[in-house]
């Protein structure tokens, strides 16, 4: 009678565990996992508040400095305007559910049509952003390898339509799931609707999960095929001469071009100079001629490699946790694992645009520009300046060799 008992109150506090997660016919499933009873919920909502605050600030940040500047309307930056753009909408429309989902102790408020569509646009923009990824390393490619071709296809029109075709493969990947009703479900552990993969014997959505992998390996492909075709054309720069500049007689610190250091590296000065011997000497000190010129852009090429490799490195742990459930349905993976490797690919739509904007020397110096000339744009009282003053510090760029 003892035993009886016992197993009428164990099976009655799993029907109160799934009827408890059961709102508007969304069923949560796994009802044996219980996510409350490992996470810290406050340390959560923190967390993904602090993501979505700083995506929407960074994305926006980026959009604005790239429409603005007009050195930075070319075909890499385009890109990123599409990448800042799909990480942006995701932060807006999407991740906020996710927080709601942790307030409410890890449950589903709303129908299943909703979730549906929540899943539908997770996917679409990660998808979206994944691709303009690949469109980036494709394109940095082009520019070394094949230089001609690119700057005679490389146009506004050619880029958007790139773009648009971008998206359209990015919908045909997310799009047909959502006639399937057990395509898209809630995940209370991952604190969102999203693909639920059953078995790979049972598993229909395995092939979404293997293009979105394809998509990353891709990218790695290209960026790769861009280092090795780089080293193999490599050669030694001349050393030359180049003059320093400069807005006044001090050839350091603002107003300066920075080559007066260089060209005293580099053996090029009016005085005896100790690491002027002559350049195999530099080459001993300093292991390289030092150079203010960058060739083939490698530093944007550079900054984007950067922003990739986070993007991937952030979407692993959640693709190996995909992986378990697919094909070891045995190994239970921790709740804890499984939100921290579901909030990493959340975190994306900040870091990405972090790396991009404080990695990158385009970026960086744009932004750094447009606060000085905020900063600067309050005008002096009380100052007499006249035309020929204000035309005198225009033309005053000397050019002196050091």
């Amino acid at each position: 009678m003892s035993l009886i008992q016992t197993d009428f109150e164990n099976s009655s506090k799993v029907l109160a565990f799934k009827t408890a997660h059961h709102h508007n016919d969304v069923l949560v499933l796994d009802a044996d996992v219980d996510p409350k009873d490992e996470i810290n919920k406050s340390v959560v909502i923190g967390f993904l508040v602090a993501i979505v605050a700083v995506g929407i600030i960074v994305n926006s940040v980026v959009i604005y400095l790239i429409a603005s500047d007009r050195k930075l309307h070319r075909a890499p930056f385009y890109f990123l305007i599409c990448i800042a753009l799909m990480d942006l909408c995701k932060s807006v429309f999407c991740l906020p559910f996710a927080i709601e989902v942790v307030f409410h102790d890890f449950s589903w408020l709303y129908s299943q049509e909703t979730c549906t569509a929540i899943a539908f646009s997770v996917s679409f923009f990660t998808v979206s952003t994944a691709l303009c990824f690949l469109i980036v390393a494709i394109d940095r490619y082009l520019f070394v390898s094949s230089t001609r071709f690119y700057h005679r296809c490389s146009h506004g029109l050619v880029n958007l339509a790139v773009v648009i075709v971008g998206w359209g493969v990015s919908f045909c990947l997310s799009f047909p799931p959502i006639f399937d009703k057990d395509a898209f479900k809630f995940i209370p552990e991952e604190m969102q609707c999203t693909f639920y993969h059953l078995p790979y014997r049972q598993n229909e959505t395995l092939g979404y999960t293997i293009c979105f992998i394809a998509i990353l390996a891709l990218i790695l492909f290209f960026y790769t095929r861009l280092f090795f075709f780089m080293r193999e054309r490599r050669r030694m720069a001349p050393l030359y001469h180049e003059p320093a500049r400069s807005s006044d007689w001090a050839f350091f610190g603002l107003g300066a071009n920075g080559q007066a250091l260089i060209n005293l590296l580099n053996g090029f000065a009016g005085a005896p100079n100790p690491l002027a011997g002559n350049a195999r000497n530099i080459q001993q000190n300093f292991g390289r001629v030092v150079n203010l010129r960058v060739l083939k852009n490698e530093h944007i090429s550079r900054l984007f490699f950067l922003a990739s490799t986070a993007f991937i490195v952030i979407w692993i742990p959640y693709i190996f946790q995909i992986f378990v459930k697919v094909y070891n349905e045995s190994w239970k993976l921790s709740p804890t694992f499984i939100l921290l490797s579901t909030m990493l690919t959340f975190s994306h739509v900040a870091v990405c645009p972090m790396v991009c904007l404080f990695f990158g020397s385009p970026l960086r110096e744009s932004m750094f520009r447009k606060a000085h000339t905020c900063c600067q744009s309050a005008p002096y009282n009380d100052v007499p300046t006249s035309d020929g003053d204000v035309q005198e510090q225009n033309i005053r760029c000397i050019e002196l060799s050091v």
